[in-house]
């Protein structure tokens, strides 16, 4: 256990061989994270480490918001291969508002606005990069690593992927209605999306990598699409299978997030995506027994791709006791908040 002073270089070294040996598919054991809560008195304006920050980017510099942050971060205590990073969160959506929708703050949380479009054909798409979101993304992404840059590791913000944000810019029901009229239309603009995503995403990365930050900042990027549950599989095949691949040979270790209730029909094309790493499975809301996954986890280790499971010890146990742990990553948590640290102990001594 360690807080985000206490690494050394030793442990850096050690974290840099274990991930990239595991993310290779060359480390014999799991990967297992965990954060704990130290506790202890804490300035009020104080927020978590992975709190939403777009109420706060309209209108604070970055380093207030950093500030108000940085508390939280010192609270944490990292177990086994779990480390100290930052990833700015701006919430769902935040590529439509750099493309013109309006990011409107309701109780402490952002909604995207739809563009006010008569159709889909009036739609443009082109990066401002004097748009306010965009540059306040920037500007905290830059602010946290030369902040933090050598004590945790900064990560770009999650920018969808692009049916996703298309539902954002049009609106989700509007969108939906487009694919069955104006599929050529569609056809044009995802890859459109996809490429001003990637310029986006290569910007932010060389702000994380071009301060000092560690090695594992930005690299191991999560992709999902919450669009993927609510289309059947011939147009996930038409319109997030291709934008899935480029965004795989475009990152170093993509993995993607798999609902394995409501996105089961997608589970072959995902794993047929060649430079997809990992897939994060999601068993589902209603939590079924573990055996009734298992087969899903099972399929996915075939494929050649690792597994990420945010999951109870006892789930992670009985897993690694079913199928070994090898190919794993766990985060550990219990269902309705994050492990103590009497609980880390035992799970540790455990395995």
């Amino acid at each position: 256990m360690k807080s985000i002073d206490a690494f050394t270089e030793s442990d850096w070294s050690r974290l840099e061989a274990d991930w990239r040996a595991w993310w290779q598919g060359e480390l014999e054991r799991p990967l297992i994270s965990i954060i704990t809560d130290h506790g202890g008195s804490q300035p009020a304006a104080a927020l978590p480490p992975d709190a939403s920050i777009a109420p706060l980017a309209a209108s604070l510099p970055a380093g207030e918001i950093l500030d108000q942050l940085e508390p939280g971060l010192g609270r944490q205590r990292y177990w086994a291969d779990a480390y100290p990073q930052f990833v700015p969160n701006f919430g769902l959506g935040i590529s439509a508002a750099v493309l013109g929708s309006e990011l409107r703050l309701i109780d402490g949380a952002s909604w995207m606005l739809p563009l006010q479009l008569d159709t889909l054909d009036d739609l443009t798409l082109e990066l401002d990069q004097d748009n306010l979101w965009w540059r306040r993304a920037q500007e905290i992404t830059s602010a946290a690593a030369a902040r933090w840059g050598m004590r945790l590791a900064v990560g770009p913000i999650d920018l969808g992927t692009s049916l996703d944000t298309l539902a954002y810019l049009r609106g989700e029901e509007a969108l939906y209605g487009e694919l069955a009229r104006q599929p050529k239309l569609v056809d044009r603009l995802i890859p459109a999306l996809t490429d001003i995503q990637l310029a986006m995403s290569a910007q932010l990365q060389q702000l994380c990598e071009g301060t000092g930050v560690r090695w594992l900042s930005g690299k191991g990027t999560l992709l999902s699409s919450f669009t993927a549950a609510m289309i059947s599989p011939r147009m996930f095949k038409r319109w997030i299978l291709p934008d899935l691949e480029r965004r795989c040979q475009a990152l170093a270790y993509p993995s993607c997030f798999l609902d394995g209730e409501r996105g089961r029909h997608t589970l072959e094309m995902v794993l047929s995506i060649p430079g997809l790493s990992a897939v994060q499975y999601y068993p589902g809301s209603e939590q079924p027994p573990l055996e009734q996954w298992l087969p899903h986890l099972q399929r996915i280790r075939e494929a050649g791709k690792r597994c990420q499971l945010w999951a109870a010890p006892e789930t992670a146990l009985g897993i690694i006791e079913a199928m070994g742990g090898s190919g794993f990553h766990f985060t550990l948590i219990q269902p309705d908040r994050p492990l103590n640290a009497d609980e880390a102990e035992a799970f540790l001594s455990a395995i």
